[in-house]
């Protein structure tokens, strides 16, 4: 299961920069914004970590802003040009107006646990990733005259949002289908709309279901042909997972539980269960057990906004769509509003788009972005 968020944001009394942390950001070639336009550039973070981007109108003198957009956490190269998601459509409309845009990025770093290597990047790392990036913009004399705002898709909204809260040089935030609920009410609905979808998909045929009950000899009895007998089946076989995930802060702790827990509940199965897996790790893979343990599934699972919402002090902008499955927008609105004005932050607007999911793309990808909502996004960042 995949769970999403993220970005960070601050404000600035002084000069102004817009910065983007997206999960996914295209560049949009139907308006001619290419590769050779842009000005290659590298920095460095605190832990010398180097990372390589481009910027776009870096000469430009007539914008006050400068956008600085960072990709996923698991993503280390910058997205080819295209133009096929709601990012790329506010991207170029923020070039077409002269508005500097900066991409880079992510880490290639990595981490190995029990025989496999997995990606080390988390929300935390690319929040760490954006201060830097920040930094360099700042030093650079034709840049650090401009207003900064970042702007962040979903899990990279809320690297946006931990940035922000210690970064008083960002003026502004724009947040794309960010969560401000935590990680673990953010799985309860995931798991809610999971459950709907595949019994709606599945339910109607039992070898779905048997399927599932030869997963695992250890149940109380076998799952049936419905919604709650497939969430019984996700309960028991994902719910002790998730619960120490929960329980512990250590990674290495988290890690070395799971993998216990699956150690011992392997040496109880009978034997038929053992012969349809053939070996542990198969076991181990049907348990999902490789992404429970990345650190970014982890800082997803285990995210608090509370502690950096109520420290950000600028302007807020967030867009959510009704028909997200994976952030409900009714209870994330109204959450960041919440947790801004206990800050003493009143400076929110929220723009809610009929019909539009999480990657804010209508109807199931038929449509992207339209150009009303395009043009609220642009015009609160230009008039800030």
């Amino acid at each position: 299961m995949r769970f999403f968020l993220y970005s960070y944001l601050i404000i600035k009394n002084l000069k102004h920069i817009v910065v983007l942390t997206s999960l996914v950001f295209y560049v949009c070639s139907s308006i001619s914004i290419h590769s050779q336009n842009a000005k290659k550039i590298s920095f460095e973070n605190e832990e010398k970590t180097f990372f390589e981007g481009r910027i776009f109108n870096s000469g430009s003198k007539s914008s006050k802003y400068i956008v600085l957009n960072t990709y996923p956490c698991l993503s280390s190269e910058l997205l080819p040009e295209s133009d096929i998601s709601a990012e790329s459509v506010l991207r170029n409309k923020l070039v077409r107006m002269g508005v500097t845009f900066f991409e880079f990025g992510g880490r290639k770093d990595s981490i190995l646990k029990y025989g496999h290597n997995y990606p080390a990047s988390s929300l935390y790392t690319k929040a760490d990733d954006l201060d830097a990036a920040i930094v360099w913009v700042q030093s650079q004399k034709e840049l650090k005259d401009k207003k900064i705002v970042v702007m962040g898709s979903s899990e990279g909204g809320s690297s946006c949002i931990i940035s922000a809260s210690r970064n008083p040089e960002i003026d502004a935030v724009v947040l794309l289908a960010t969560p401000a609920v935590s990680g673990r009410e953010l799985e309860e609905y995931q798991h809610r709309y999971q459950d709907t979808l595949l019994n709606g998909t599945y339910g109607t045929h039992q070898s779905f279901l048997d399927i599932c009950n030869k997963l695992s000899s250890i149940k109380a009895k076998d799952y049936e042909q419905s919604v709650d007998g497939y969430r019984r089946f996700r309960v028991d076989m994902y719910s002790p997972l998730e619960d120490i995930v929960h329980n512990y802060t250590n990674y290495d702790t988290i890690v070395s539980h799971l993998y216990g827990y699956l150690q011992d509940k392997w040496s109880r199965e009978n034997e038929e269960v053992k012969n349809l897996h053939k070996t542990f790790e198969n076991y181990c893979n049907v348990h999902q057990f490789y992404n429970y343990i990345l650190p970014q599934q982890i800082a997803i699972r285990t995210w608090n906004p509370e502690l950096y919402y109520v420290k950000i002090k600028c302007p807020v902008l967030t867009l959510n769509g009704t028909q997200d499955k994976r952030v409900e927008y009714k209870s994330n609105i109204q959450k960041i509003g919440e947790l801004l004005k206990i800050g003493g932050n009143e400076k929110f607007k929220a723009i809610i788009l009929k019909d539009y999911d999480h990657s804010l793309v209508y109807k199931s990808h038929k449509n992207q972005l339209d150009n009303d909502a395009v043009n609220q996004v642009v015009n609160w960042i230009v008039n800030l």
